[in-house]
């Protein structure tokens, strides 16, 4: 199979993976756990190698890719909620420095005042 092929495939096979587990976390609500969720550290390196081959083959993304966009209607277990203080949160911090930058951008957006962090 040419490198390009397995490539496709790969992405097609991330797309899917990811697809599926958007849909499992934000739309279903049944007492399968199993099916529900993955770890997030996998869901995140999943969406990390999707990324990384869209940005070297941009050719190769999909209309779909789960990059742009996450298809499905949440369940409404998911009420929408207005904060008088922002809620910030970390994203993905995989290291101390990660950490430091992300503290930085929180005092900077609250005008230098240090940040309550909460965990």
């Amino acid at each position: 199979m040419p490198f390009g092929s397995t490539t496709q495939a790969r992405i097609r096979e991330l797309s899917t993976l990811i697809h599926q587990y958007n849909y499992s976390y934000y739309c279903r609500n049944d007492s399968d756990e199993s099916e529900k969720y993955c770890a997030d550290e996998t869901y995140d390196a999943l969406v990390l190698e999707l990324k990384a081959l869209e940005n070297q083959f941009p050719e190769l993304k999909l209309e779909d890719s789960p990059t742009l966009y996450i298809t499905g209607e949440p369940h409404s277990v998911f009420t929408s909620r207005k904060h008088l203080i922002p809620m910030l949160s970390l994203g993905n911090v995989y290291s101390l420095d990660e950490l430091k930058n992300w503290a930085a951008g929180v005092k900077k957006l609250l005008g230098g005042q240090e940040p309550e962090i909460v965990c």
